[in-house]
């Protein structure tokens, strides 16, 4: 739930991986430069008296993993289901990530 914090570690990330492979290893190829990794929002932010508050979590969470397109975005994300283990709440999981863009 750290939005920005999340964001600033993922575009140091990126950065540093750039600056190796074009320093050390010289790769030349901007695709070569570029960080792909998978994210996940975390199932210990959720609680269980209040499932429906689980949705809004998950969303903000899901935003600040693919924000900022060049700088801290996630190749890959799952969004952890709000609430039990159902066919609803993973659903819920997937339109989250639909709603958002992802």
């Amino acid at each position: 739930m750290d939005f920005f914090e999340e964001v600033a570690k993922f575009r140091a990330a990126r950065r540093t991986w750039a600056r190796i492979m074009r320093d050390r290893f010289h790769a030349k190829d901007p695709g070569s430069q570029a960080l792909r990794f998978h994210t996940q929002t975390g199932g210990v932010t959720l609680t269980a008296q209040q499932p429906l508050n689980n949705v809004v979590r998950t969303a903000l969470e899901a935003m600040e993993r693919c924000s900022r397109r060049h700088s801290g975005r996630s190749t890959r994300m799952h969004t952890t289901s709000p609430g039990s283990a159902s066919e609803r709440a993973a659903e819920v999981a997937l339109r989250t990530q639909q709603v958002i863009g992802v």
